[in-house]
């Protein structure tokens, strides 16, 4: 150990990996490096394999990020006070790491400070903070390390919302547990629950979305229905009146995808119209006003949209060229439009990517380009961008340890 001693960092090939002042290695491609570190004319080499990921999907949090590799390896990056990167520390990360476990991973899903994902069987597992039950494994324990979800039920879509957590089934039935305060488990109680709990009303549904205290679903028509809390109209039922049922949101038009943010909901038409409503005081309805609205409304310009994220207070939707456009609260730059001004109708991001995937997190969103890579923008104290830093960026930055 050199204490109070200058050391100078070099490597022997920068074009697989590059090293700065502190030490920090940064891959750039494939393949096998030698650091070496100097001091006083003394020197010391270690060799490090530089493995690149390929990611298939990537779920912004609000301060942490994680995304599933092509292998179906899961990684995750940013804050980890209450251990939900899974990675069996509570240690930030800066850039990507594996979470612990060696399961391979269909999909993952990410809230405030716990994550969950399914394996390629549909058997869910959670990690993280565990304060009301969200991780649904019997217990309030906060766990480093993916435990199995109680029930052995078998999902084939899973969702974290604030502090709950939701399951689709293949037979369409829905599973929630976790905290029930708003009702948002949909048991027709306020009881929360350890365990999963089978959502009342006999409704066969096809997709399942939850960010904030309430949860949405589409059934097999394309009807969309919602339960939870709706003290901005975000059940879009016409009232601020919470359900701990599932209630038809307010509309004859038949909707393709359904999304929910922090305190509101936003859903893709069969014929690729968004529509938006719930709370809208930073005009993450789109419609060019900050009122908010408790049935839906039509998002202003003219756009139509084959995917629709949302997150805290922002919206972001990918046209079907992959072309993306978001709207609402922008202080962090999570619009990624190279601004900080917030915006009532959709602004397109910068950097002309092609998108097949995108999704908005609490202040920052990521999205998987066509090529494969995946960028993110926004607020980035807790190194939820995964690009090494924890500065925020108005604009997308590559996430790093991709090739």
């Amino acid at each position: 150990m050199l204490l109070g001693r200058q050391i100078a960092w070099t490597t022997d090939n920068p074009a697989i990996a590059t090293v700065d002042a502190t030490g920090m290695v940064r891959g750039r491609s494939e393949g096998l490096i030698h650091v070496i570190a100097t001091s006083e004319g003394v020197s010391d080499t270690v060799r490090i394999p530089v493995i690149a990921i390929q990611l298939q999907s990537i779920i912004p949090g609000r301060y942490h990020t994680c995304a599933v590799a092509t292998d179906g390896a899961a990684y995750c990056w940013g804050d980890n006070l209450y251990k939900q990167l899974g990675d069996s520390t509570v240690i930030p990360r800066l850039v990507p790491v594996p979470v612990v476990g060696d399961i391979v991973f269909s999909m993952v899903s990410t809230m405030a400070f716990d994550t969950c994902g399914l394996d390629l069987g549909g058997n869910a597992y959670c990690w993280g903070y565990n304060n009301a039950g969200q991780l649904g494994n019997g217990s309030r324990g906060d766990t480093t390390t993916p435990k199995p979800v109680t029930g052995g039920h078998v999902f084939t879509a899973l969702r974290a919302g604030w502090q709950h957590t939701c399951g689709l089934t293949a037979d369409g039935g829905v599973y929630c547990w976790g905290d029930n305060h708003y009702g948002e488990l949909g048991d027709g109680t306020n009881n929360s629950s350890y365990v999963p709990t089978l959502v009342a009303g006999g409704v066969t549904f096809s997709s399942i979305s939850s960010w904030g205290p309430h949860v949405c679903a589409l059934d097999q028509q394309g009807t969309a229905y919602c339960w939870g809390d709706n003290e901005a109209g975000e059940l879009g039922t016409g009232s601020q009146a919470n359900s701990s049922v599932p209630v038809r949101v307010n509309s004859d038009v038949l909707l393709s995808a359904v999304s929910t943010g922090g305190l509101y909901t936003c859903a893709i038409s069969t014929d690729d119209t968004p529509y938006c409503w719930g709370n809208n005081s930073d005009g993450e309805l789109g419609d060019g006003t900050k009122t908010n609205r408790n049935v839906p409304g039509v998002v202003s310009g003219g756009l139509h949209f084959v995917t629709i994220a949302t997150g805290d207070a922002h919206t972001c939707a990918l046209t079907a060229d992959g072309t993306a456009y978001c709207w609402g609260r922008n202080g962090d730059g999570e619009l990624g439009n190279g601004s900080t001004t917030g915006s009532t109708t959709p602004v397109a991001v910068a950097g002309g990517h092609q998108f097949s995937a995108i999704s908005a997190g609490g202040l920052h969103t990521c999205a998987l380009a066509v090529d494969g890579v995946a960028y993110c923008w926004g607020y980035n104290l807790f190194a939820q961008l995964g690009d090494g830093t924890t500065t925020s960026s108005s604009v997308p930055v590559r996430v790093a340890g991709q090739p």
